[in-house]
């Protein structure tokens, strides 16, 4: 060979071949041997591959001549220098093997390698040489293994391990937790335990699944905790199988469901609730989609109600949209709705709906905007307002009416707010007192009082009684005149039973007024008048008493003079009587009861000495008679206690004399009793020729009245009568 016409290139790689040649030559039989192994590798000093065996040339799709020297570090880590923690290192150092794990990129795996030195025969260090053995389904295994310790471990569901037979042969965390029972306590037992009793065939059957191959998914069941709670769980069982493909047991992941049995029916329960207020609804509910440019779309559901009102079955108005239930001519009203609607959320509007049959019925709207299974909805609460409407235009007519009677009427109308600020005031005020309406509104209406005072008066009596009928009230005029007025007044209320303020009507009753105001002058006139005719009367009877009583003093015939005495005390009776009427605001009422007490104290002093032992009671009421009844019953109580005191208790006789005046029911009844000598039953009082018993029972009968008389333990006189107005 020529190496004289070589390159330098040539000449080198020429030099290559021949100490390969020489290398391989040299080492056949190691050769052999170095080719039949995996992952086998010789690399020199300075990490240039010396030699590759074949099967490792092979795993990386590459010819032998082509790995020739290749630095091993960019075949192996893919790298342009050597890693800082290389194995060849430490040989070289310590000319020691060494082994490693190293992640080898080119075979895509871990590897356990093993270093050792080869040195020549004298004895110097020369190259090295690798052997790998692959353990990345090792490192796979165990790092699943450490994941499934793991997700064991901290797992929220319990994972319960079981032999064929049911027993516990494994038991995490989450069923400590889950069950309550430690690993001491339940490993080795059989799983039944956490069964009820009505559950246990369901072992059985659930265990000769295992048995064949099969699995168990969500399985719903209850389980029993070691306190003796139930819990709800879903279970997952399946079957442990060993290296061998044998079934050696099952494995159960259980999951509580107690929380999502619970949310389930408190959906289940919401739904039902929904459901029932949705088709119970006094108020059509309708749900819509809405289509991208905010219009309503089709109707995705609607209750009894919108079906029973419109007439459409529910499948027809599955396929309507609102627009096709509203009436033409409120389309057009439909967009600015759909526009509030989806600006705000939400929306309230009138419109009219179409029935089937063409019927209209106006309908309030109540529109919500909301997200449904991530669509926007929206929800109608219709109302049918017809019945509103109707109520509505009655009540514009009644205004109507209101306002014309209001405008028009002689009286005057007007409303106050709780501080008496004039918010309504009909136009005859105008009429009656100068102002026009304008002028008064929004002005306190003190200001029409003529003494501002009196309006707190009219607030108290409407308290007290709830509203104030014909209350007179004195205002004044824009030109300071007064005006009597008739008023009947009551409070305001707010929906909520609170006042408001005061409404009233108030009647110009001046004239009327003016009028009483005369009668009343004349009245106390006539009344001054008729006093002083009383009082003449009495001053006459008096006189007469006086002329009887001088007269009397000139008789000596003591039975004349008794004639004189009774004459007199009878013009006494009637002055005393007009007395009374003089001295009283009621010119035709007496105080009967008052005038008795009178008459018979002074008829006891005419009668009866100081040390008499006559006793005199008197029990009476205040009862008022009128003039024609109490002058003749006078007359007749004077008779008949003179008569008691004259003949009942003859020879100073110890007596006792009782007068009684009451009114029971209608009737009014005067009682005389004296316990003396009484009437002789030979005596008919009704035909005797006694003066004193003639004037009884003729005044009796002149009032009408009825008398009787008992002449048991003494004598009683009952006068009964009913008093006649006149």
């Amino acid at each position: 060979m020529n190496f004289e016409n070589m390159t330098k290139t040539q000449l080198i790689e020429e030099l290559k071949k021949i100490e390969r040649d020489k290398f391989h030559n040299t080492n056949l039989e190691w050769e052999q041997i170095f080719d039949s192994l995996n992952n086998f590798i010789i690399i020199d000093k300075n990490h240039r591959v010396l030699q590759i065996s074949k099967a490792l040339s092979k795993h990386l799709n590459l010819n032998t001549d082509d790995l020739w020297d290749v630095f091993c570090f960019e075949l192996s880590h893919g790298t342009s220098r050597p890693p800082n923690f290389r194995l060849d290192r430490k040989v070289i150092e310590e000319m020691n093997p060494h082994n490693g794990e190293l992640h080898i990129k080119c075979l895509n795996g871990d590897f356990l390698v093993s270093v050792s030195s080869i040195f020549n025969k004298n004895g110097k260090y020369t190259s090295t040489i690798h052997i790998a053995l692959n353990i990345t389904m090792k490192n796979n295994m165990e790092k699943l293994n450490g994941l499934l310790d793991s997700v064991v471990k901290y797992s929220d569901d319990a994972i319960i391990g079981k032999d064929l037979n049911g027993n516990v042969t494994s038991w995490n965390h989450a069923a400590q937790k889950m069950f309550g029972y430690s690993n001491e306590e339940i490993i080795g037992e059989n799983i039944s335990i956490l069964l009820p009793t009505n559950l246990s065939d369901d072992l059985v059957r659930v265990m000769m699944k295992i048995k064949i191959g099969k699995s168990i998914k969500h399985f719903d069941t209850l389980m029993v905790q070691k306190n003796g709670e139930q819990l709800d769980v879903s279970l997952y069982i399946s079957p442990i199988y060993d290296l061998n493909g044998n079934i050696t047991g099952s494995s159960t992941i259980a999951h509580e469901t107690t929380q999502r049995k619970k949310i389930e029916e408190e959906l289940k329960d919401s739904e039902e609730k929904y459901r029932e207020l949705f088709n119970n609804a006094n108020d059509m509910i309708t749900l819509n989609t809405i289509n991208d440019d905010g219009l309503p779309g089709n109707f995705i559901d609607i209750n009894q109600v919108g079906i029973n009102r419109l007439g459409y079955s529910r499948n027809e108005f599955l396929k309507m949209t609102p627009a096709d239930i509203v009436a033409d001519d409120k389309i057009s009203e439909m967009p600015k709705n759909a526009l509030k609607l989806s600006k705000n959320g939400h929306v309230e509007f009138e419109i009219v709906h179409q029935t089937k049959n063409g019927k209209l019925i106006p309908v309030e709207i109540n529109n919500h905007q909301f997200k449904l299974n991530g669509k926007k909805v929206a929800l109608a609460i219709s109302r049918d307002i017809n019945g509103r409407k109707k109520v509505e235009n009655a009540l514009k007519k009644s205004e109507m009416k209101y306002r014309t009677i209001f405008e028009n009427v002689q009286d005057m109308f007007y409303q106050t707010d709780n501080k008496g600020i004039i918010t309504e005031i009909s136009p005859s005020v105008k009429r009656y007192s100068g102002y026009k309406p304008s002028e008064l509104i929004g002005k306190s209406v003190e200001t029409l009082y003529s003494n501002p005072e009196d309006r707190q008066l009219l607030l108290k009596k409407i308290e007290e009684n709830g509203e104030a009928v014909d209350y007179e009230i004195v205002l004044k005029t824009k030109d300071n005149k007064i005006l009597y007025v008739s008023s009947n007044v009551h409070f305001l209320y707010d929906p909520y039973n609170n006042v408001i303020g005061v409404e009233g009507s108030l009647r110009d009753v001046t004239e009327r007024k003016n009028i009483e105001i005369q009668l009343k002058n004349s009245l106390v006139e006539k009344e001054m008048l008729l006093k002083e005719i009383h009082h003449r009367v009495k001053n006459n009877l008096m006189i007469i008493s006086s002329l009887l009583n001088l007269q009397s003093s000139y008789i000596k015939d003591k039975e004349s003079q008794e004639i004189f005495k009774e004459s007199q005390n009878r013009a006494k009776s009637m002055a005393l009587i007009h007395e009374r009427l003089y001295q009283s605001t009621d010119l035709k009422k007496i105080d009967f009861g008052d005038y008795i007490e009178s008459l018979s104290s002074e008829l006891f002093n005419t009668y009866v000495s100081q040390n008499s032992i006559i006793e005199l009671k008197i029990n009476v009421e205040d009862i008022f008679l009128d003039i024609n009844t109490a002058i003749p019953l006078g007359l007749i109580v004077n008779e008949l206690i003179t008569n008691s005191l004259k003949h009942a208790f003859p020879e100073g006789r110890k007596g006792e004399i009782d007068v009684n005046f009451h009114k029971k029911d209608d009737y009014y009844e005067f009682v005389l009793m004296d316990n003396g000598v009484g009437v002789p039953d030979t005596i008919d009082y009704k035909n005797t020729e006694s003066l004193g018993m003639q004037i009884i029972t003729n005044l009796t009968e002149q009032i009408d009245g009825n008398i009787e008389l008992n002449n048991e333990n003494g004598t009683t006189f009952k006068i009964s009568f009913k008093e006649t107005i006149i």
